[in-house]
């Protein structure tokens, strides 16, 4: 037998024979017939009973996983689209707090003329090169430090105005200048720094201010015009080699500020004459290295 959900439901039928003795009455013969008539039908009832109950049990197992799928979804939903406030303000927060992307800051900018390349960097015009040919250079009066090398190997340059407003002149900056033959130091500058002035060779003149602490190693090495020079009570160490190979150089001033005398400042300056005071740095530098001095 079939279901309505199209189940199979297989049923064991009693087959109901009816055999007539000839030894019983017809009153007989038509009680039996009624009883197995009756029995008939209470099977069939049976059997049409269990066929409903399967449709009806398959019914109610296809509805009740409907309500859950649906059920699921509503839960789903929920949770998707609520939030307790301090979830909300959790989440907000951690927006809020998201640093946003940072853009490249952009470069300052360059100012170009004829003779002079500056730039601006950390608040300071800074003089990076030097592209005239005029032997006087004055350098602008928005300039405040001399960049490295800017002047370097400035063959026709030979006198060179410096701002006030300078304060720093950067190593090498006028090394290889071999016609500067003068330059005065501005005060502000605190620091000869190393080899700012190697190898100008027509130098005979420079004036360094009492703002300046500290002569760098090979500051004026092989400045061979060079002749005389003093020291300003500001200096308190000269570097290694600062006055080597200046062979013209016949008279130094050193102060007793000066506390420390690298190796080799002097060398081959073979006529030079120290003026220090007794019991000095100097004093005891031109003792041990045996070099003419006197004291004032």
């Amino acid at each position: 037998m079939q279901t309505k959900k199209g189940k199979v439901i297989k049923m064991k039928r009693k087959n109901y024979t009816l055999s007539i003795s000839s030894r019983e009455e017809p009153q007989a013969l038509t009680q039996k017939y009624k009883t197995m008539i009756t029995k008939a039908k209470i099977a069939a009832m049976i059997c049409a009973a269990l066929c409903c109950g399967a449709g009806c049990a398959e019914d109610t197992v296809a509805q009740s996983a409907g309500n859950a799928a649906a059920a699921s979804q509503s839960q789903t939903a929920a949770a998707e689209t609520s939030q307790t406030p301090a979830e909300t303000s959790a989440a907000e927060t951690t927006a809020a707090d998201t640093p946003a992307p940072q853009t490249a800051a952009p470069e300052e900018p360059s100012v170009t003329d004829d003779e002079f390349i500056i730039e601006q960097r950390f608040g300071e015009n800074v003089l990076m090169d030097y592209n005239g040919d005029s032997p006087d250079a004055i350098i602008p009066d928005s300039v405040t430090i001399i960049g490295t090398s800017a002047f370097s190997a400035s063959i026709s340059l030979k006198s060179v105005t410096i701002p006030n407003g300078v304060t720093r002149i950067c190593d090498r900056a006028f090394k290889n200048c071999n016609f500067l033959t003068e330059l005065a130091i501005p005060d502000g500058v605190t620091k000869i720094e190393d080899a700012t002035f190697e190898d100008c060779s027509s130098l005979t003149n420079v004036s360094i201010p009492e703002s300046v602490t500290s002569v760098g190693s090979y500051a004026f090495w092989d400045c061979t015009s060079l002749t005389a020079l003093n020291i300003p009570d500001s200096v308190t160490d000269i570097g290694d080699c600062a006055f080597r190979g200046c062979r013209s150089l016949t008279s130094v001033t050193i102060p007793e500020s000066v506390k420390s005398i690298g190796d080799g400042v002097f060398y081959n300056c073979d006529d030079l004459v120290i003026t220090c005071k007794a019991g000095s740095c100097a004093e005891e530098y031109a003792k041990e290295h045996n070099i003419n001095y006197k004291v004032m």
